[in-house]
């Protein structure tokens, strides 16, 4: 940030101070003469304008082409292009790019691209490529994509190195992340572990565990053998915390319950479990804790009848609902 204020120092020194810069299209007006050698504190342009720099405002219909650095308010109608620098707003309906780092808010109808790093805002449709970190918000309609980032990346596909902050999308990956939240996520340099337990209702079950140092999420298959048997494929997340051999994790699960290896309507199964683990060898943990389950059934279905079930909702419902306190035991694979 430093070498950058005083890069732009030594750029606003060289420049010749403008009042009103005009183009028609770029070396076609104002620019003509100066061929970016000036420093602008209003530029207009029809179809496009090239300035050395611009201190304060520069609007154009077409393109606004800035040399060196921008710093005010940059509107255009297809693109704004920066050679090293801006500080404040640029707004585009197709493009907005910068060579070096933007110190303001971004919005773009197309895509954001910054070649250095980005200590604000960006909004665009289809997406934000920052080559450096983004400290502050990114939000697209596409692709985030940041070498780093502390805040938000709120799209459908976010791409970052390490996460100081929160990832909201369909597809999120990351170096490393303290949080997240998607359908499919890959931390990797994250927390990937097997557990293999068993519940109250009989169900060995296999979990993967994938997630950041302080979450995971949680990819689940349980089977009960016999001719009273039943499986419960299942997805959740959870919160974990360590202190050294020992280890706390703070989990929900949800699931279709299908009991008699068939499905009998609506039997969606959620369980919240509070599971500590004791690290024996650098690669198994063994782990136990209480849980409580919630069954949501159609209320003509058959109904949980294990120890200490109790039932939650109104008699006039149309869904039953029935809770019961429980118990998960089992390994877990480091």
């Amino acid at each position: 940030m430093i070498l950058s204020l005083l890069t732009r120092a030594a750029i606003a020194q060289d420049l010749i101070p403008v009042e009103l810069g005009i183009d028609l299209v770029p070396t076609v007006g104002t620019s003509a003469a100066l061929m970016g050698t000036d420093r602008r504190s209003l530029s207009l342009s029809l179809l496009g304008g090239y300035a050395g720099a611009v201190d304060g405002v520069e609007l154009s219909m077409g393109v606004n082409i800035d040399r060196y650095t921008l710093d005010g308010l940059q509107l255009a109608g297809v693109a704004n292009l920066v050679g090293v620098g801006a500080e404040g707003i640029q707004g585009a309906s197709v493009l907005n790019l910068v060579g070096g780092s933007v110190d303001g808010i971004q919005v773009s109808g197309g895509v954001n691209l910054v070649g250095g790093m980005v200590d604000g805002v960006q909004v665009a449709t289809a997406g934000n490529v920052v080559g450096g970190s983004v400290d502050g918000i990114q939000v697209s309609g596409g692709v985030n994509l940041a070498a780093g980032i502390e805040g938000v990346q709120l799209a459908p596909v976010n791409l970052a190195g390490d996460v100081a902050g929160v990832q909201i999308g369909v597809v999120n990956i990351a170096r490393t992340s303290d949080l997240s939240l998607g359908v499919v996520n890959v931390i990797l340099e994250g927390r990937t572990h097997l557990d293999v337990t068993v519940d109250e209702l009989g169900l060995g079950t296999v979990a993967l565990k994938h997630g950041g140092a302080g979450f995971h999420y949680i990819y689940s298959l349980g089977l009960r053998p016999g001719a009273q048997g039943a499986w419960m494929p299942a997805l959740g997340l959870g919160g974990h915390r360590e202190w050294r051999r020992v280890f706390m994790d703070t989990e929900v699960v949800s699931g279709p319950l299908i009991e008699h290896w068939e499905p009998l309507g609506l039997r969606l199964r959620t369980t919240g479990r509070l599971i500590g683990g004791l690290t024996l060898t650098e690669r198994i943990a063994v782990i136990a804790g209480p849980s409580y389950s919630v069954l949501l059934t159609e209320s003509c279905g058959p109904q949980h009848q294990g120890s200490g079930a109790h039932v939650l909702s109104a008699e006039a419902s149309p869904v039953s609902a029935q809770g019961w306190p429980g118990v998960v035991v089992g390994i877990e694979l480091l």
